[in-house]
């Protein structure tokens, strides 16, 4: 499973342009920040990170898909805390009006 990178601008241009990578266009649109994989933060590190340009900073994310790797070591699929319990149906109405 390929880690995840966040890439920031670090000027409004970069924000508002986007950066040229091998595989397309990368546009922030209106956030300063985009998660790629790692073979495209790699070469966006190598040319518009710190060691190119520095117009970007990029770092590995450190939230990483926990569920996903989670997920492939147990095999199951778990959900912390009850889902069909009375206060949990109870909340969900309060905020949102149904079920």
């Amino acid at each position: 499973m390929p880690k995840k990178h966040v890439v920031m601008a670090r000027t409004p241009e970069v924000m508002k342009e986007g950066i040229p990578t091998s595989q397309g266009h990368l546009h922030f649109g209106d956030k300063a920040t985009a998660l790629v994989e790692e073979s495209i933060a790699n070469e966006i590190e190598s040319e518009q990170g710190l060691k190119g340009t520095g117009d970007v900073w990029t770092h590995e994310d450190p939230r990483g898909n926990w569920m996903d790797r989670f997920k492939t070591l147990s095999g199951h699929k778990y959900f912390f805390g009850g889902h069909v319990s009375r206060k949990f149906r109870n909340n969900y109405r309060k905020i949102f009006g149904h079920d």
